[in-house]
């Protein structure tokens, strides 16, 4: 466990959920993550800033007990289809399968997706209201009356592809923030199994080569024994299921002594 149980405040379920981080799972006890989700869903929105990085809108939330969460923005239907002809780096993400992702992978049994629920929010008093000044620069009413905002990102933050809402109100996913990684320092890495990312060289050599996991997987130090492997076909089972195509890297905690510590099921939007 990541906190000692003594250490943590009986009101606040983040804290709950950090305190059940262990070296097999995020949590272990049900009724602490639906807390949670209930909290993620309903707590109050005191801040809401851009968050950095990545290439599609993200927003993070300051709730009233200063702890904070990331919110996806609905960007289309759940009937919605892939496009074929796009290729899986530059789809949008979608809120519902970093929903789903989290209760599929609770059904599983692996409990290593972070919690995640669907909230919807109020463009006006729970948006603009508590918006940064860069982010509230970009909110506008739509021809068709509707509250609005751009965000700012890599890709797909213009006028374009804005995000509405009907009028003011915005469907997305929340998914609670893990502990700091300045207090519980995460590993970030490259995944062998990674898609090319090329127009050009659309197969990467783990497609075509079938003595590929034998000869240049398992010859590395970190795959070669303990279980390290095993957790990461567990992650790409998962991927399978939800059709998650993006997976170039997966991120593991560094603080369990001794201990290997199994592949992180984050960020699945793209699924």
């Amino acid at each position: 466990m990541l906190f000692h149980r003594k250490s943590v405040p009986k009101q606040d379920s983040w804290e709950k959920f950090y305190a059940q981080i262990g070296s097999c799972s995020l949590y272990s006890d049900d009724r602490v993550v639906d807390d949670l989700l209930i909290d993620l869903n309903k707590a109050t929105i005191k801040a809401v800033h851009i968050m950095d990085g990545g290439t599609q809108a993200k927003l993070v939330f300051t709730f009233a007990n200063d702890k904070q969460a990331v919110f996806k923005p609905m960007r289309f239907g759940r009937d919605y289809e892939s496009d074929p002809n796009h290729f899986y780096f530059s789809d949008f993400e979608r809120h519902n399968a970093e929903i789903a992702t989290f209760h599929l992978d609770r059904v599983l049994g692996f409990r290593r997706a972070v919690p995640t629920v669907g909230r919807i929010v109020n463009m006006t008093s729970e948006l603009y209201d508590n918006a940064e000044k860069k982010l509230k620069k970009t909110f506008f009413i739509s021809p068709a009356k509707n509250h609005c905002f751009v965000s700012r990102c890599d890709y797909y933050c213009d006028t374009t592809h804005a995000i509405c809402g009907l009028p003011d109100l915005k469907e997305g996913s929340v998914q609670v923030f893990l502990p700091d990684e300045a207090v519980v320092p995460r590993r970030h890495n490259r995944s062998p199994y990674r898609r090319t990312y090329s127009k050009k060289n659309q197969l990467a050599e783990w497609q075509s080569d079938m003595n590929y996991c034998t000869e240049k997987v398992k010859v590395k130090r970190q795959y070669a024994h303990g279980r390290k492997l095993l957790d990461l076909v567990d992650l790409h089972i998962l991927d399978y299921l939800i059709g998650n195509q993006d997976r170039h890297h997966y991120e593991s905690f560094a603080v369990f002594e001794n201990l290997p510590s199994y592949a992180i099921h984050l960020d699945n939007g793209r699924a």
